[in-house]
Parts: C-alpha cells; structure tokens; sequence
C-alpha cells in the first residue's frame, strides 16, 4: 500500500510524493499552473509553423555573440542556399585559412544547428535535421 503525502501552500495542493512502506521507491507529482495549459493551448497553428521555419541565419544571429555571427556570415549564407558546405568550399567563400576555417566550422558545429558528416578528408557541413526541433 503505498504512502502519500501532499505540499499545501496556502490551501493549492503543489506536489505529491508516494513510497511504498519498504521505501524502495519514490514518486512525486508535480502539479501545472492552470496558466500554463492556457497559454499553450492558445497558440495558434501558424505561430508554430513561423518558429519552424526560421533560417538558420535568423537563429545563428541570436545564438552567436555578434563578432563571431560577423565572422561567419558568409558560410552561413553559403549553407542556406547550397544546403552544405566543404572545408575547401569554406576558404574559398571566406578568404581565410585551414585553420580559420576549421575554428569557423568547429563553432559552426558547436551551436548544435550544424552538423558535420563524414571524416577529415571528406567533411560535408549541414544544416542539423534538429533544428527547429530545438529551436
């Protein structure tokens, strides 16, 4: 039989913890704001859809401190329209460097809404299939 026990702050039940008398398992039910089912329930279909369909730019611009967006606004623009970029690709379209260029994509990569396929030689760069996933 298991053993419950409830929070009340000032009379609204908060949470709920249950055990069983051996104490070998515990459970507790947390409890939504009202408001909470509200607002997401009023959001309409097309407020979902423009959040999945932002760029990769738009989102970038808000993830990235502005000098680091700066520097890597032509590769991004160059993977929204191409759908992938190389390494070689990369230093062609931003003048730098090898090594720039990996330091560019390794915080490309590091954002999570790019993703590296393939191995050294051969890396693609994509647009990562998560993106408006966990955007």
């Amino acid at each position: 039989m298991p053993i419950l026990s409830a929070n009340r702050i000032g009379g609204v039940l908060k949470d709920i913890h249950e055990t069983d008398e051996d104490r070998s398992y515990f459970i507790t039910r947390l409890f939504i704001h009202e408001a909470f089912n509200k607002d997401v329930n009023e959001r309409s279909l097309s407020e979902v859809n423009e959040k999945n369909e932002r760029s990769l730019s738009e989102v970038l611009s808000e993830v990235l401190k502005a000098s680091d967006f700066s520097k890597l606004e032509k590769l991004i623009k160059f993977i929204e329209e191409k759908g992938e970029i190389t390494p070689k690709e990369a230093e062609a379209v931003s003048g730098k460097s090898a090594a720039t260029v990996r330091r560019y994509l390794k915080i490309l990569v590091g954002t999570g809404y790019v993703e590296s396929e393939g191995n050294t030689n051969n890396s693609v760069y994509k647009i990562s299939k998560y993106m408006n996933e966990n955007y």
